[in-house]
């Protein structure tokens, strides 16, 4: 049932004032329009998305294609029984004994059965390359018809899903868009990888919010000032580019979105010129800015201002400390090649600590983690006891980005000084959820980012005890103590320093707040949908972290049909998304493939509500119905 007061799309209305009514035909109609026809023929556009997703929509067309060189066989199939017309990009001429041929640029034929007919198929002529199929938009590239076809159990043959949305993306119309939210989740890593590397133009995606499947399917697939695309390219009228629908945003860990008063701050001081290491009024003024935020995020954090060290971020702070305290261990004593860490460690931690290895010859110890994803300090001390003169460091992050499981840093801490072994944790997660003092904590530099707690983007910090030496890995104007060059961002730090201090103050109010929030989540889902398990410290973990498997379901599919509800939330660490591999945490955890495939992280921040919630636990249930049926709907297909 539609909602269009009369009965129509607009532009399908426009549509019918040009070129005039279209009977709505089905691919069993086409069967029956080819009976007896000897070329192949198959079926593209929404019908052949419907036949993948098992997903009805109206439909104001059946689109079949064939190859153009079939044209006339076809022509004369059909002859004394439908008129045949060209469509030139919203040009029409009939196809007759005296002008056969069909024009150059005309991808499309139009039939109807005579002048007055309404039209009743749209035949849409595929070049290829000795029967190969050719892709109009790269003719370079050719397949086999079965490849990038499928058969159906009533014998029609459909058009891949992947390569109906490509061809879809050009137009993002809102059948389209519906299209996209109904096919996207159900196809495999491989056809995922392969529509968007074709539909995808040079315009980038709206930034300032996050984005929904459909938002993007709007904002990247645009093809011009109108967007609205009907048949043939004949633009008529324009594509809504915004949705009215409210976003259920659950992936903080991700990011968060910035607060208003860290946006303020940086708005005035993006109008001011000055480089903090110049000497001349402006100069200073931008360095008081610089060291006034330095202070205040010593003081939030119980740490001296003298050893907050600006970065660009959290990665470049974990490099820095990886490698800064690697090279500055071994240039002391050359004994020192062992790096002891978990495998439960962000990429920011585990990939410099793989390059130390396969580049400077460190000795990586993987310290083990238990099923909750927890680091037992026993395990720590013995790794230590074994050789202490041999450790180069430890590195631990104090809560896991994905499963939220807090780590036992203090404890490690303390028994690491026993041995004059220096320990970094990257707090990145923990800022603003939990308590956290550097001073208290005893080690020797903390990981800390902006964009997590309500800052800006590509500005974090290192904050280093006053007596660990660092190595620098950026050289040049030699600021920040000459450990890490580079020009300050002047209005990002104090976007930073406001956002910090905003989220050490509310922390314990806000803490009990996402912690009940999480508590209902969790019990909503793991009551009401059979299989569904918690993953990570039921009690040790984050306030705002609930991380939960659900068997005989992909990741990405509930994922993807949630994104497709508006809900948006993550299958892991966004700085590994689109990887088609199970979490490295939870396999560290010991989970089978299955169940790491199968998960979701739902992460709560300073804008997620009771409402939120509720639309989740509306939700899951019959979304983690089709994703089980979705690898169901996959068996037998070509695809």
């Amino acid at each position: 049932m539609n909602s269009y007061p009369d009965g129509l799309p607009p532009e399908e209305l426009a549509f019918q004032r040009l070129y005039g009514p279209w009977k709505v035909s089905t691919p069993a109609d086409a069967r029956q329009l080819l009976e007896g026809y000897d070329g192949p023929w198959w079926i593209a556009g929404g019908w052949a998305i419907e036949a993948f997703t098992g997903v009805r929509r109206e439909h104001e067309d059946v689109d079949v294609s064939l190859w153009r060189r079939d044209i006339e066989s076809l022509r004369q199939h059909l002859k004394g029984t439908y008129d045949l017309w060209s469509n030139a990009g919203g040009s029409l001429r009939p196809l007759t004994d005296q002008r056969p041929e069909q024009p150059d640029n005309a991808d499309q034929i139009w039939l109807r059965q005579h002048a007055l007919a309404p039209w009743e198929f749209d035949v849409v002529v595929n070049p290829d390359r000795d029967g190969r199929w050719v892709f109009r938009r790269d003719p370079s590239l050719d397949y086999p018809l079965d490849d990038i076809t499928w058969v159906a159990p009533d014998g029609i043959r459909y058009i891949n899903p992947e390569i109906a949305l490509a061809y879809k993306a050009k137009q993002a119309r809102p059948k389209d868009e519906q299209d996209l939210a109904a096919a996207l989740p159900l196809l495999t890593p491989a056809q995922r990888t392969w529509w968007p590397t074709w539909s995808t133009t040079s315009t980038p995606a709206t930034p300032g919010r996050p984005e929904s499947a459909a938002n993007c399917f709007r904002s990247v697939h645009r093809t011009g000032p109108t967007g609205g695309n009907i048949r043939g390219g004949h633009t008529l009228e324009p594509v809504m580019a915004t949705s009215d629908r409210r976003t259920v945003y659950l992936d903080h860990a991700a990011t968060t979105p910035m607060l208003p008063a860290a946006i303020e701050a940086m708005t005035h001081h993006l109008a001011r010129t000055g480089n903090a290491s110049s000497l001349h009024g402006s100069g200073r003024c931008a360095r008081r800015t610089v060291e006034e935020s330095r202070e205040s995020i010593a003081a939030a954090l119980g740490a001296q201002p003298s050893e907050v060290v600006f970065t660009s971020g959290g990665t470049e702070a974990d490099n820095l400390a990886l490698k800064g305290l690697w090279w500055s261990r071994l240039a002391e004593d050359p004994r020192r090649r062992r790096i002891l860490l978990s495998g439960i460690e962000h990429h920011a931690v585990l990939d410099p600590a793989i390059w130390l290895g396969r580049h400077e010859r460190a000795e990586i110890e993987w310290l083990p983690v238990d099923e909750l994803g927890r680091v037992s300090p026993e395990d720590v001390r013995r790794a230590v006891e074994r050789d202490p003169e041999s450790v180069s460091f430890i590195t631990l992050m104090m809560a896991n980005n994905e499963v939220g499981t807090l780590q036992p840093v203090r404890e490690i801490a303390e028994l690491a000084q026993q041995y004059g072994v220096p320990v970094h944790t990257d707090a990145v997660q923990a800022i603003g959820q939990v308590p956290v003092d550097f001073s208290e904590l005893g080690v020797d530099a903390m990981t800390v980012t902006a964009h997590k707690l309500g800052g800006p983007y590509g500005i974090g910090a290192l904050v280093v005890h006053k007596e660990t030496k660092l190595t620098p890995i950026l050289h040049g104007g030699g600021q920040e103590r000459d450990v890490r060059s580079g020009t300050l961002d002047v209005p990002a730090t104090a976007g930073f320093a406001v956002a910090m201090e905003h989220a050490i103050k509310h922390q314990a109010d806000e803490a009990r707040r996402l912690t009940e929030l999480r508590d209902a989540l969790i019990e909503g889902i793991t009551s009401t949908v059979e299989g569904a398990q918690l993953s990570g410290d039921p009690a040790a973990r984050l306030p705002g972290n609930a991380h939960l498997s659900f068997s005989d379901c992909e990741g990405d599919s509930l994922l993807l049909l949630l994104d497709a509800r508006g809900i948006e939330v993550s299958t892991g660490s966004a700085c590994n998304a689109g990887v088609a591999e199970p979490s490295h945490v939870l396999l560290a955890m010991g989970y089978d493939d299955q169940r790491a495939r199968g998960s979701l992280r739902f992460t709560l921040g300073h804008t997620s509500t009771r409402a939120d919630i509720d639309a989740v636990l509306d939700n899951i249930g019959p979304v983690v119905e089709r994703a089980k049926s979705a690898g169901l709907q996959n068996v037998g297909r070509n695809t």
